[in-house]
């Protein structure tokens, strides 16, 4: 039997105007009524997954959420922070660099608990705010933002085929990064990522990894899906995911792939 799932948002419970269905949102309703522990994790900061808490009415005894792909983790009921990892200042230099040196392609975002940040105007980032993201803080130099800590840093691009040109380039220096659209690509440390927080959320609460339930649609959720006792990717994730899963939705965040899942495991 299955005591919690782990629900990425965006591609997964957040449709594709950034709303939560009805039938997903009854579904969790109803799994928190049996006492299941439900998780958020995403990678979207603190502030910008409020949205969603809120039309969830999240806050039971036994709500969590995970933002910044892992890097924060949160009891809903009091928004108390669980844990806080952040960013080697070296690293988040290196993204700088980088954003500086392919700005005609792409736009380096830094984010820190309460805001993310950017040093100048790009059409990617403003697709990234049309998302529902919230909108950027602009400074003049980005190195001023990492004395506040960083939590997570990744390059924004206007067009969905950047990373093919761009991706291998960016790699050469060994610094790990994941895309989580196609117009996104993340840091992503090796030991800290949405499997790792979800471990370690799950040991606090003393539940077996195998009585877990992880769901997602992208790469950046592959480390909780193989973590998990059941790893589900969406209909809409893409082939790469689907295949490392234990198994993919007959739907998808469009047509209430959530609520598939837990009314078929958890209720």
């Amino acid at each position: 039997m299955y005591k919690a799932i782990v629900m990425d948002l965006d591609g997964t419970l957040l449709t594709s105007d950034k709303s939560v269905l009805l039938q997903d949102r009854e579904a969790i309703r109803r799994a928190a009524e049996k006492d299941k522990v439900i998780v958020l994790c995403s990678g979207r900061s603190v502030i910008h997954m409020q949205e969603t808490i809120q039309a969830l009415s999240f806050g039971r005894e036994n709500d969590y959420y995970i933002a910044f792909n892992g890097a924060m983790t949160l009891r809903a009921k009091d928004h108390a922070v669980l844990s806080k990892k952040t960013i080697d200042p070296d690293i988040v230099r290196w993204f700088i660099r980088m954003g500086r040196a392919y700005c005609e392609i792409i736009n380096t975002q830094i984010y820190t608990e309460d805001a993310y940040y950017i040093e100048r105007e790009h059409e990617g980032t403003r697709l990234y705010e049309a998302s529902g993201i919230g909108t950027a803080v602009r400074v003049k130099d980005l190195e001023e933002v990492i004395e506040k800590g960083v939590l997570n840093a990744a390059f924004m691009g206007a067009d969905p085929a950047w990373q093919d040109r761009l991706g291998s380039e960016l790699r050469k220096d060994g610094i790990r990064l994941v895309p989580s659209s196609p117009y996104l690509l993340e840091y992503s440390d090796p030991s800290l990522h949405k499997g790792s927080t979800v471990e370690e959320l799950m040991r606090y609460l003393h539940i077996p990894m195998d009585e877990v339930i992880c769901m997602g649609d992208d790469q950046n959720d592959l480390p909780m899906i193989q973590a998990a006792g059941l790893g589900v990717a969406m209909k809409n994730a893409p082939r790469l995911v689907q295949e490392q899963a234990d198994l993919v939705t007959e739907r998808t965040n469009d047509e209430g792939g959530a609520a598939e899942i837990i009314e078929r495991f958890l209720l």
